[in-house]
């Protein structure tokens, strides 16, 4: 089951990006209905996305501003995790 759960985020994620296939849809649609942990993914991803897409209307460039700390923060938070992924 594995494999078809990481083949379904896979697409879930890609449907965010590009038009899936009528045989993508099909897949990923099934696998969703059979596969409560893949949906509840399904579901946060759509969920991200529409906030994020709120935010980028709601806020001007200018309203951002992150302090110097935050951003070595954060960037060293990121190079960390990418390190654990890879091993």
């Amino acid at each position: 089951m594995k494999h078809f759960c990481q083949k379904a985020s896979q697409l879930a994620s890609d449907a965010f990006e590009r038009d899936l296939t009528f045989s993508e849809r099909l897949k990923l649609q099934f696998h969703l209905t059979i596969c409560s942990i893949c949906s509840h993914y399904a579901d946060n991803l759509k969920l991200l996305n529409k906030v994020l897409l709120g935010m980028r209307y709601q806020q001007k460039d200018d309203d951002i501003c992150l302090s110097d700390e935050d951003r070595r923060r954060i960037e060293t938070v990121l190079k960390q995790n990418t390190t654990h992924s890879d091993s």
